[in-house]
């Protein structure tokens, strides 16, 4: 049921409230605080009249040792039952007469002579007693959070005040009021609540008032006791940094291929000296950060997992690549326990650590943080999604190893805030299935940058605090009474529009994760035209009402910038690229950034978040590109230079057949994605070094073409492209240049992008460094989803390595392996059917003017 308008008159408000219904936000995490039977109504409870035609002789009384968070409490309630009923209900420390009737907040002697006196292994940290007695009704909650938690379950249940954004709370008008007979125990579903979204204009009390729990505060805090962290992750570098132990003590780091790394290291956990230096630093910081309740040893957001032998041995024997970390934070725990057995330490279970370990109980005092990441399933749920099965069967395997599960839940689009995003049906089937493995806490990470904005962003909040609080409310109903209280009368149309989308990924199976591109396929003509129809529908119901209709506007926003994108693909023809319409509108892109600044937007995605690349790429896609062909008899590439200078097709003439991707829609990087491209960068930053900057043609001919541009992050890069004469080979030539007047470290890279067919039936073979023949399936590239596999060192291929498959191509690619740090694969997405070939050289640092070269060729040829 929507929230009553404030506007409203309510002649009687009578709540009867089913068993079932208080269920919904009784439950707790079977870990955290275990599962709680709700009991039904004593023989005592009755309903109680907290207001009659408008008057009310109610007081609110506090015990005279009542915590800052239960007199908190009682300003709230006194505050919000006067805006609903117009009745300033007195607050007082002191018992009145019994003629008088009480809405006592607290355990205490009032509590417990009207027979409310739970135990705390009932209440645990943040439980409250509601009960009904007499005329009386009593919140007895923990005096750290509970009654306060109560106080708003009441305002909530009972009064319907919802706390709907900052600025924006409804608190219907109510003339008479009537609490049905009610006798029950409630806790919070998860003892720590917290999402990052920015909130904008909010306060500490808002989010309070939302259910979140992060902070600093103990007991003695007004908002009641809060949940600190140190450092949540990619903490190895605080404790062991490489600028500060790498000269003296290499052996202290990851050996990858052979040889200790500095660069994007991780951590030797299995050497002693590491722990000793771990454990010394850890317990400082536990003493010297109090409020802290766990503190965070975890990898870096990286791979460069350790391979020598000792590392190597931990990891197989507990099954995962994450053994050593578990192995370590575990001694590191024993150890930690002793002197502060209260604290805990946090670690992630994140891309290589998301494998529990098998034969290995963690310790009492390690938080395991689980991420649902990629390649996991956002648009539908964890317990029934087959591209979520094995995340799902991690979580319970965690869950049984762990004393306390924390999982790290991704709940927007961090490529494109601004795409619609049908998740939320699978949100809310995901906190519950989250309670019921027993997972202590949820962070639901979202768009954290400052301003806001974003698709849906305030609902999303509210959505999903209200699910941290209560995950079996029924999904649609929290919407709806978001769509009621911040939209009005366009409510209905926005909740159809909202289905739309929803029915359309669950109708047609699509599959969106945490990077989707628009492209995915759930964004055809006819979606958006149905959407625009219900925003105009949206936009017409509240045109008289300024502000609710920018509201609508801004949520409308999405259908512009789903449009920006090129989600149909493109076309290769007469010499151009064109992308397939129809697009944007001439200026929607305008008007959109316009939007953005009015309301102090600032940001589109998580990384590279200029929100004036809008505009490059609405003018990138609204032309045909300029396609530039170089060819011999027996081979043609079709090169783009706008789209960051890729060697985009690759074309056998005999077959007819390309062995590059193209259109990779679905790719969170398209259309800058596909064929060959090169880039410069680190391991996390290379797409800001090349494939997305547009270059500028220096030089042409049949054979050969010269391009040149300046990459996101600094560099001169300069790509040679030709063929050679009567043969089948695409020879490519990078040169990366520091324009600088500083040295800076670089490293170039090449990407191909193959496709030679079905995927799994595509196979390598090389000869390795050590002499060894490799000539195998994908399966293995396949297998490590993001990860895919490297070759360093001995590893790596000796020159050159070829590539086969079902299309009857065979694809050699040659290169200088003394100037390589290291090759890899990845096949990732499974359904993209592409394999991304990868050619890494050593870093080096290039004085100002200085350069370093990587050069490769391509042979195709038809068997």
């Amino acid at each position: 049921m929507a929230p009553i308008q404030s506007s409203t008159s309510m002649k009687h408000v009578c709540i009867m409230v089913a068993l079932i219904v208080l269920n919904t936000v009784c439950t707790a995490s079977a870990k955290a605080d275990g599962p709680l039977p709700i009991p039904a109504a004593s023989a005592d409870s009755a309903s109680v009249i907290l207001l009659e035609k408008g008057s009310s002789k109610y007081q609110i009384v506090l015990n005279p040792s009542a915590s800052p968070s239960e007199r908190y409490a009682a300003t709230e309630l006194q505050a919000h039952f006067q805006k609903c009923t117009g009745v300033k209900l007195p607050i007082t420390a002191v018992e009145p007469g019994q003629e008088t009737p009480m809405i006592v907040l607290g355990c205490g002697p009032v509590a417990t002579r009207l027979g409310v006196h739970p135990t705390a292994d009932e209440l645990r940290e943040q439980g409250w007693h509601l009960k009904t007695v007499g005329p009386h009704v009593i919140i007895a909650g923990t005096a750290e959070a509970g009654t306060l938690h109560g106080t708003r379950f009441l305002l909530e249940k009972y009064l319907g005040v919802r706390w709907l954004a900052p600025g924006v709370t409804k608190t219907p008008r109510i003339v008479d009021l009537t609490i049905p007979p009610t006798d029950t125990i409630m806790r919070p579903a998860f003892r720590w609540r917290d999402t990052s979204y920015a909130w904008p204009g909010s306060t500490a009390e808002f989010r309070n008032r939302r259910g979140e729990n992060s902070g600093s505060g103990d007991k003695t805090h007004s908002l009641g006791n809060q949940y600190a962290f140190d450092g949540r992750a990619h903490t190895y570098y605080r404790y062991v940094p490489p600028k500060e132990f790498f000269d003296n003590h290499p052996e202290y780091f990851s050996e990858v291929g052979g040889q200790r790394i500095r660069s994007e290291t991780q951590l030797c956990l299995t050497n002693p000296e590491v722990l000793e230096i771990v454990t010394s630093r850890m317990l400082a910081r536990m003493k010297a950060y109090p409020h802290f309740d766990q503190h965070n040893f975890s990898q870096m957001d990286w791979h460069n997992v350790c391979e020598c032998d000792n590392c190597r041995e931990i990891n197989e024997l507990y099954g995962t690549s994450g053994g050593t970390q578990f192995w370590f934070v575990n001694r590191l725990a024993e150890r930690t326990a002793k002197v502060y057995p209260e604290k805990l330490i946090g670690t992630l279970a994140y891309t290589y650590t998301e494998q529990p370990p098998t034969n290995l109980q963690m310790h009492p005092n390690v938080a395991v943080w689980l991420c649902h990441m990629f390649p996991c399933c956002d648009s539908h749920p964890i317990a029934t999604c087959p591209l979520n099965a094995r995340f799902k069967e991690r979580a319970i395997a965690w869950s049984k190893i762990s004393s306390h599960l924390y999982v790290w839940h991704y709940i927007v689009n961090f490529a494109h805030y601004y795409v619609p995003f049908p998740n939320l049906r699978a949100m809310s089937a995901d906190m519950r299935f989250y309670r019921g493995i027993g997972v202590e806490g949820v962070f639901a990470q979202a768009m954290g940058a400052g301003g806001g904005g974003g698709e849906f962003s305030l609902l999303r909040a509210y959505y999903i605090t209200e699910l941290l609080k209560a995950p079996d409310r029924d999904g649609q109903v929290i919407i709806r009474e978001f769509l009621d209280g911040y939209y009005g009368a366009a409510a209905d149309a926005m909740e159809r529009y909202i289905n739309l989308l929803q029915n359309k990924v669950d109708r047609d199976n699509v599959h969106m994760h945490l990077y989707t591109n628009p492209g995915q396929g759930y964004l055809p003509d006819d979606i958006l035209d149905d959407a625009e129809r219900l925003f105009d529908e949206a936009e017409s119901a509240v045109e008289d009402d300024a502000e609710l209709l920018e509201r609508v506007r801004v949520a409308r926003m999405p259908l512009v910038y789903a449009r920006v994108f090129p989600r149909k693909g493109y076309d290769l023809k007469e010499g151009k690229l064109v992308f397939r319409q129809p697009l944007a509108k001439r200026g929607d892109p305008e008007r959109f950034l316009a939007r953005m600044s009015a309301h102090g937007f600032r940001s589109i995605r998580e990384r590279g978040n200029d929100r004036n690349t809008l505009l490059d790429i609405a003018r990138l896609t609204s032309q045909p590109l300029p396609v530039f062909t170089i060819d011999n008899d027996v081979i043609s590439v079709d090169v783009v230079p706008l789209l960051g200078a890729r060697a985009l097709r690759i074309t056998d003439k005999k077959s007819g057949q390309s062995i590059t991707e193209l259109n990779p829609t679905r790719d969170m990087l398209f259309p800058f994605h596909g064929g060959e491209e090169g880039g410069a960068g680190t391991l996390l930053t290379w797409f800001l070094g090349g494939p997305m900057d547009p270059a500028t043609v220096t030089k042409h001919d049949d054979s050969s073409i010269t391009m040149a541009s300046k990459t996101a992050n600094g560099f001169r890069m300069v790509r040679t492209i030709s063929v050679m004469p009567q043969e089948p080979v695409m020879q490519v030539r990078t040169e990366l240049i520091n324009p600088s007047k500083k040295p800076r470290l670089a490293r170039v890279r090449s990407m191909l992008s193959l496709d030679l067919g079905e995927l799994k039936a595509t196979r390598v073979q090389f000869e390795d460094l050590a002499g060894r023949t490799v000539d195998k399936d994908l399966a293995e590239v396949v297998q490590a989803l993001r990860d895919g596999v490297r070759y360093a060192q001995e590893r790596r291929p000796r020159g050159a390595w070829s590539f086969s498959g079902t299309k009857g191509l065979r694809v050699t690619q040659r290169f200088d392996d003394e100037n390589l740090d290291f090759t890899r694969l990845a096949a990732f997405p499974e359904d993209h059917n592409s394999l991304d070939v990868e050619l890494w050289t050593r870093e080096r640092t290039l004085k100002p003017g200085e350069s370093m070269i990587l050069e490769h060729n391509i042979t195709v040829d038809s068997r």
